[in-house]
């Protein structure tokens, strides 16, 4: 019974902290003048994309110089470009060209309407959130705004007042959508660390207090970056992985264990299985005996 009343306290404080948090991505105020919505209408297409078609891939490019750990971040540290000048890595182009179908999207097809608008800012938390486990840092968003005004500068418009009021309204949405993103992420990450913080507890009070010792350091943690540091080593050194969990036993050598073989293959497998971000229906569905016999123990 005091479990039970302890999982509901939880589970409540959880969708409380959640509620509190998405209230603010909602009190966000959408200040496009009507003035300047007509200003992107008019020059996004016919008179930015013109001139500039790869606007977003330059800033990337730009990005990625004035800060390298965003290559790391982008290559989820499991692969290099594999060409000589950056912005001919396929990766990068596919995301530049994500970047600039979203922002079109929004000022040609959702007409820059609030509620559309908003709607698709509040998913890229979600979608950056899966960047998390490498480094990605929402200040980084600084760093692209920057470039990707000063790129917009270089802009030749009809007169001297449209550029003025296009680079205002520009500056506008883009920092409506980004607040909403770093708010929508801080969501995101706390949902995780509440699956993360009830998938440690499930383990605990099953796992026997004598003999192998599993201690949790993270391993099922989407965005945990041992998790996905462990997997990028995986792949990268199949034969080698530092610390994906650590088995102690009565006398624990010192230091870090190294698992080899059956270990990392179990281990990567437990995973994929357990990647879908821990609804409540999967902590369910996945017993105790099924996670630790993915990682080749018994109870």
């Amino acid at each position: 019974m005091g479990c039970t009343f302890s999982a509901k306290a939880r589970h409540a404080q959880q969708d409380k902290t959640k509620h509190e948090i998405r209230k603010r991505s909602r009190v966000i105020p959408f200040s496009l003048t009507d003035i300047e919505k007509e200003m992107l209408r008019n020059h996004w297409i016919r008179t930015v994309l013109v001139q500039e078609p790869n606007l977003f891939l330059k800033a990337m490019v730009a990005s990625i110089k004035d800060s390298p750990k965003l290559l790391d971040i982008i290559s989820c540290r499991m692969s290099e470009p594999g060409c000589e000048h950056i912005e001919e890595w396929p990766k990068l182009i596919r995301m530049a060209k994500g970047n600039c179908a979203f922002f079109t999207k929004q000022i040609v097809r959702n007409n820059l309407d609030e509620a559309l608008v908003r709607k698709d800012g509040e998913r890229l938390g979600s979608i950056h959130i899966t960047y998390a486990p490498y480094g990605f840092k929402t200040t980084f968003l600084d760093i692209w705004q920057s470039n990707i005004y000063r790129l917009l500068g270089t802009v030749q418009f009809p007169t001297a007042l449209d550029q003025l009021l296009f680079l205002k309204a520009f500056k506008v949405l883009c920092s409506f959508l980004c607040t909403l993103m770093v708010i929508e992420y801080e969501v995101s990450m706390q949902s995780r660390t509440s699956s993360f913080a009830r998938l440690v507890s499930i383990l605990e009070a099953s796992i026997p207090s004598s003999g192998p010792r599993l201690l949790f350091l993270g391993f099922f943690f989407v965005e945990s970056a041992l998790v996905q540091l462990t997997v990028a080593n995986v792949c990268s050194d199949p034969t080698t992985i530092t610390m994906i969990v650590n088995i102690t036993n009565p006398n624990p050598p010192s230091g870090t264990f190294l698992f080899k073989g059956e270990m990392v293959n179990h281990a990567r497998n437990l995973y994929c299985t357990m990647n879908p971000l821990f609804s409540d229906d999967i902590l369910q569905r996945l017993s105790i005996t099924q996670m630790l016999a993915a990682l080749g123990m018994t109870r």
